[in-house]
């Protein structure tokens, strides 16, 4: 087996563990190294024909993150690869920001580090709790499950969004079509977008959900951008009819700084960076070894893309 390495993905030291754990396996990080790579371990970003067509030998494309809506399924589909990607690594880490977004605005701590800056006493009362709230997660996979689970531990009643009615844990129910993603909304206290980027899921969140949501309601967005119609989400975050939201994803990325999110008072933006994480790197190469072994035993590969 030849694999390719995608240096944007795996740096020098890694690809060297590689090399270590693996050595009957063959390892370049040179794209223009084609002959007999059988396997390319890339962004998603990188599984299109323009990058891909140059190895002929290819069976094996291993997408190192979770998403891969810039990956062009079609062409994998045609070229009948084996595509995997990185499922269940990142849920842990951005699980844990969906509650520091909601605890930065239920707990009014923008207010207080300008209090701090200038040395004011100021309480705010009646601050917000998750506490006995219903939360609305859109996308119940790995990462809507892991924020659920975390909020029943919060005392919440979490209600859940997907395309499929199927038992998920830590979802108290699961809502399904276009009538339930409105229900969630209205039912709602903290609304919570956790869904991958694929074509029906663009500006899955538009105009009539914000509508539908409650006027006290905040939104948190850590699946993609694209999911949401961030001019819908602008105009309720001006008319009030939103508390706030919550954003480590937006439309483009980076967010230009003349954006109008970005001097809103109620709103919290981070860089895309929800899944940072000093465990991210040993669940990666857990699944990697793993995949490899599997690949060189002939047995089914890990998170097989099927969609």
């Amino acid at each position: 087996m030849k694999i390719l390495l995608d240096p944007r993905m795996i740096t020098p030291k890694h690809a060297e563990a590689l090399r270590l754990v693996f050595p009957t396996v063959s390892f370049t990080e040179d794209p223009a190294d084609t002959v007999g790579v059988d396997a390319v371990f890339c962004h998603p970003a990188f599984a299109v024909p323009a990058k891909l067509d140059r190895y002929p030998l290819l069976e094996w494309v291993q997408i190192m993150m979770a998403g891969y809506d810039t990956a062009d399924v079609g062409y994998l589909r045609t070229r009948d690869l084996c595509v995997t990607n990185m499922k269940d690594i990142f849920h842990i880490s951005i699980a844990e920001d969906v509650f520091a977004k909601i605890l930065v605005l239920n707990r009014a701590v923008r207010h207080d580090l300008d209090a701090m800056s200038t040395g004011k006493w100021e309480p705010i009362r009646h601050l917000p709790e998750i506490y006995g709230s219903t939360v609305g997660i859109i996308g119940a996979g790995s990462i809507g499950s892991a924020v659920a689970t975390r909020m029943q531990a919060f005392g919440a009643k979490v209600i859940g969004y997907r395309r499929k009615n199927a038992v998920t844990g830590g979802f108290d129910r699961i809502l399904t079509g276009p009538d339930g993603l409105l229900e969630l909304c209205r039912e709602s206290d903290y609304v919570i977008v956790a869904m991958p980027l694929k074509q029906e899921t663009v500006k899955l969140v538009g105009k009539a959900e914000f509508a539908a949501m409650k006027q006290d309601a905040l939104f948190i967005n850590v699946g993609r951008g694209e999911t949401v119609d961030q001019d819908a989400l602008v105009e309720a975050l001006r008319d009030g009819r939103i508390r706030g939201a919550g954003l480590d994803v937006t439309t483009p990325e980076p967010l230009p700084p003349n954006h109008p999110l970005w001097t809103l008072p109620n709103v919290f933006i981070t860089p895309h960076n929800a899944s940072s994480s000093p465990f991210i790197w040993p669940r990666i190469r857990e699944v990697l070894h793993e995949n490899i072994r599997r690949r060189l035993a002939g047995e089914k590969l890990l998170n097989e893309i099927d969609d």
